[in-house]
């Protein structure tokens, strides 16, 4: 038997141009002879709100279980996720006129009738003031539009405009409800007072116009529920989750806004606040807990606060640092920690991340300083990208946004930014950044074969450092990867 069918990928993904016509074509694949008995090979993460709708398409077509599915938000989409709607203080003093039975108004039919409306000293007396529950409720509904919009199949066949990236959710098919004007100006409030809140330097203009609806937390964490609840016979984990100091926001507002295709890869000066990050953190971390599942964590520039939150939830089965950027020392305190506890710990290290030649010293020292029974592999890639045979569009078309940079490219990109523009954090008033990502952060054409070397090659350089007989040891690995997800 081929050493391929006795591993698995512990961290993957879908790619960040994903559409139906995509899972469809990956489902195809998945379902073919080739990995039929390569049970729970594949666990994917899904990374946002359009993720979890293309996970279930998937779900829906595969015929057996080579997928484990993990479900949650990647601190990179954080942002795009509210707890609760706050009025801003411009509105502080609607809250008598939100009581009034008179108040509604979600639409242009009242239009007319607040514009006959009382007036006091030559203004305008407005009662057009929802409900925060209606303006949820509002919000829901141009956030599905927008998800129908984004996701919906293309009519085109041809491999590059297979994917509907250009065209926009406010179609003929899609229409966005009509709002009354002062329904919609409540909600851009309401946005602004979000993104404001969350973001660091604040958005400007630009940004903040390419910015959806912030999304309700606890819905979409609802709707993880209820897909789990869809597939009962299915291992799952929550992930993948984590927080991110280096990451800065998109000119176009998220990677993967496919109704908003940002052109040259462009990121604004805006990053997450860490409290934000942590919160959202949190609440993924208390799911976790309740369904007593495993956690795929994502990690840069924040081990320390990563480890004090995780270790505050006993009853995390497993806990998987995906791609491990620490170091040794860090890993050190995470063995020592976890050493004295029943959850199970684990390092999955991918070679694109772990094992490029600069970090060749550390990947021997994590490799030879942990036991056999934390180490884990995985390609943290698109696999529809990879397996479906299509190849990476050209960066310089403009048409797309990558989500799978690596981390170390990130991170030489962020110094290189550091020194040309000094700190931008404390900049408020930001000037938008010029400088476009590198092309060398992204993959050359992908194809089935750099998968499966991806996964291989990594396997390959831990039983070198280990003094394991490559065609013997898979069983370690994989023996592992069934145990994280019990």
């Amino acid at each position: 038997m081929n050493v391929l069918d006795l591993l698995g990928d512990s961290h993957c993904h879908l790619d960040v141009t994903c559409t139906k016509n995509d899972i469809r074509e990956l489902a195809e694949r998945l379902n073919t002879s080739q990995f039929e008995g390569r049970h729970d090979f594949f666990h994917i993460m899904t990374t946002n709100h359009l993720d979890l709708e293309l996970m279930d398409e998937l779900l829906e077509q595969l015929d057996g279980g080579v997928v484990v599915p993990y479900w949650g938000v990647h601190p990179w989409y954080s942002h795009l996720f509210c707890d609760e709607l706050k009025l801003p203080l411009s509105f502080s003093t609607a809250e008598e006129a939100m009581k009034d039975p008179s108040t509604d108004s979600l639409t242009n039919q009242d239009e007319s009738t607040t514009a006959k409306g009382d007036s006091r000293n030559g203004k305008e007396k407005n009662l057009e003031i929802p409900s925060l529950n209606d303006l949820n409720d509002v919000i829901a509904t141009l956030n599905e539009v927008r998800l129908k919009g984004t996701l919906k199949d293309s009519s085109s066949t041809s491999a590059t405009a297979s994917r509907n990236i250009d065209t926009p959710a406010s179609d003929e098919t899609s229409p966005e409800p009509s709002l009354a004007p002062r329904t919609r100006s409540l909600l851009e409030e309401l946005k602004y007072t979000h993104y404001n809140s969350v973001l660091t330097p604040p958005p400007t203009p630009q940004l903040l116009a390419v910015l959806p609806q912030p999304i309700d937390i606890h819905s979409h964490l609802n709707r993880i529920r209820s897909l789990i609840k869809k597939y009962p016979q299915l291992k799952y984990g929550i992930g993948e989750i984590g927080l991110d100091r280096m990451f800065r926001i998109p000119l176009n507002g998220y990677f993967g806004n496919q109704i908003q295709p940002m052109e040259n890869q462009k990121l604004s000066y805006s990053r997450v606040s860490m409290d934000h990050q942590q919160h959202i953190f949190k609440l993924h971390l208390a799911l976790a807990e309740e369904l007593e599942r495993p956690v795929s964590l994502h990690c840069v520039k924040a081990h320390g606060s990563l480890y004090n939150i995780v270790t505050e939830y006993p009853k995390i089965p497993s806990i998987i640092l995906h791609s491990y950027s620490g170091s040794l020392e860090q890993a050190k305190m995470w063995m020592g920690f976890y050493s004295k506890s029943s959850q199970r710990l684990y390092f999955s290290l991918s070679n694109l991340i772990n094992g490029v030649d600069k970090k060749a010293t550390l990947l021997r020292d994590i490799v030879t300083g942990l036991e056999s029974e934390q180490l884990l592999i995985e390609t943290d890639v698109s696999v529809d990208k990879y397996l479906c045979g299509k190849e990476l569009r050209d960066v310089t078309s403009g048409r797309v946004v990558k989500e799978q940079a690596t981390k170390e490219a990130m991170e030489a990109k962020e110094s290189a930014t550091t020194k040309e523009n000094g700190d931008s954090t404390s900049n408020n008033t930001q000037e938008v950044p010029t400088e476009t990502q590198p092309t060398s952060i992204f993959p050359p054409p992908r194809r089935e074969k750099d998968y499966f070397h991806n996964l291989l090659e990594i396997y390959r350089k831990i039983c070198v450092i280990r003094g394991w007989d490559l065609e013997v040891e898979h069983w370690r690995i994989r023996g592992n990867l069934r145990e994280s997800i019990k």
